[in-house]
């Protein structure tokens, strides 16, 4: 695999191992106004498909940045996060890209949502969570975990507005989170509050030995 790594150095570059959109967003909404540089995989060219072979989204989150930090040399940020309902014994967990799929590939996030509302049908206890972990390896390969959650509830019907994923059927004190803003939804979601305490310790963590 040949990574591009014709950037400007920048002490402050960081590479968040994801090719979803969505989620570059939320975290240049957070980490670009603390003075950070966000690279993509895209702009490294790692197009390399990364198997998530975990069994809990924090060594999903691992295998990520781990794969990334490997290819590139240079401090990275991965996530793994996902919907758990207790109704459902805390499915889909670390499937929740690929909870409809009939192959074990990520599917649309249409389907993944019909499949949990049918599994949903007459169900009185609608309590769930998102989980984010976040891996970030620092520029001398140490590693940092952290797990953050949001508690909320599983609406009867989707309701797209803003977001994206399960946004659409995850309500949040009772509001459906795709009515947030982003800068709201930073504010609650479970990987605004991962960000949150990265934010708040990256300083420190930035320059630490292992």
């Amino acid at each position: 695999m040949k990574v591009n790594l014709n950037v400007t150095r920048n002490l402050k570059e960081v590479v968040i191992a994801s090719t979803n959109l969505n989620k570059l967003n939320e975290f240049n909404a957070v980490l670009t106004p603390k003075g950070f540089k966000l690279l993509s995989r895209l702009d490294l060219n790692f197009e390399d498909e990364i198997e998530e072979t975990g069994s809990t989204f924090e060594q999903n989150a691992l295998i990520k940045a781990k794969a990334v930090f490997d290819a590139v040399g240079l401090p990275t940020i991965a996530d793994d996060s996902g919907l758990e309902v207790d109704a459902l014994d805390g499915k889909p967990g670390v499937f929740s890209a690929r909870y409809a799929s009939k192959n074990g590939k990520p599917c649309s996030n249409k389907e993944n949502i019909a499949k949990i509302l049918k599994e949903m049908e007459g169900q009185t206890n609608r309590t769930a969570r998102m989980v984010c972990a976040l891996c970030f390896i620092n520029k001398f390969g140490k590693i940092f975990k952290i797990v953050q959650t949001c508690e909320g509830e599983i609406a009867e019907q989707p309701e797209q507005i803003n977001g994206f994923g399960f946004d659409y059927i995850f309500l949040f004190n009772k509001q459906c989170v795709s009515t947030l803003t982003l800068e709201q939804k930073n504010k609650i979601s479970h990987r605004g509050k991962a960000l949150k305490v990265l934010t708040s310790n990256i300083a420190t963590w930035w320059n630490e030995k292992p």
